[in-house]
């Protein structure tokens, strides 16, 4: 057989890849099973080919010769949220701004949920914000602005934080 494929060879367990398919006489499949190591590394869909190699013993006929099969990835990308600029102020054009990033693949957007908690309250002391961010294709981070209101009651200073839930199918927190 000739393997080629966009797998990593550390993908695969040792002894999986056999080099040699013999054939019973008459017998006309042989299933093999090709074991992939379960690592922690998030992957993109990678697909893993196998091509008979030419032998004068036997006839390979067109597009039966090579095969291949997809291989999804069971490790989830991680997100984690930090704050960039932890100051802002009401009057001015003086934000807060969090940041939402996340490891893995970046070929597709991934949305990510989100709660906010502290002294300062959604909505009167800050413009509302809806819960959730999506990170676009191609992109590693997306932010999550602060933008507080200047209601003109005297109060001391507040906060507010962001926190991911850890409930998401679709990725871990980091």
């Amino acid at each position: 057989c000739d393997w080629s494929s966009d797998v990593c060879s550390s993908d695969l367990t040792s002894g999986s890849k056999p080099a040699t398919i013999t054939f019973a006489p008459g017998q006309k499949t042989v299933e093999f099973q090709v074991s992939m190591l379960d690592d922690t590394a998030v992957e993109p869909v990678e697909r893993l080919t196998v091509s008979l190699a030419a032998n004068s013993a036997y006839d390979i006929s067109g597009s039966d010769g090579s095969s291949w099969v997809t291989l999804y990835d069971n490790d989830l990308p991680k997100v984690r949220v930090e704050a960039i600029d932890a100051v802002a102020s009401e009057g001015g054009r003086d934000f807060g701004t969090f940041l939402i990033s996340r490891t893995g693949p970046l070929d597709a957007p991934l949305k990510v949920n989100y709660n906010q908690f502290g002294t300062a309250l959604h909505g009167s002391d800050y413009a509302a914000l809806t819960g959730e961010v999506t990170i676009a294709a191609g992109q590693r981070s997306a932010v999550v602005m602060i933008q507080p209101i200047d209601n003109d009651a005297g109060e001391p200073t507040e906060y507010v934080s962001l926190i991911l839930p850890d409930f998401s199918d679709q990725y871990d927190v980091d």
